[in-house]
């Protein structure tokens, strides 16, 4: 699976976002629009954008990771108030 960080709009700092683990592109969109925080967005409106650095981290579970503190100890914040992880 790859890591996707998925967010709804132009913007993640406007709504927020999520990473996803999905084998493609429009699976990450579908389960960030399935599964993630957000209910006033159209499937159209999600956006997302490959990580290759989480691919790592992936974890058993749900696919949507919500909160940095999903993330395993030695993983870095994939979204702050200042930075996204790139």
């Amino acid at each position: 699976m790859k890591a996707w960080m998925v967010h709804p709009g132009k913007d993640p700092y406007d709504d927020g976002c999520v990473l996803v683990y999905a084998p493609n592109r429009n699976d990450a969109r579908l389960l960030a629009f399935r599964y993630g925080p957000w209910y006033e967005f159209d499937y159209i409106e999600f956006r997302a954008i490959r990580k290759k650095q989480y691919d790592k981290f992936k974890h058993t579970g749900n696919p949507v990771i919500e909160t940095n503190d999903e993330l395993p100890k030695d993983a870095p914040p994939f979204f702050t108030n200042y930075e996204i992880g790139y």
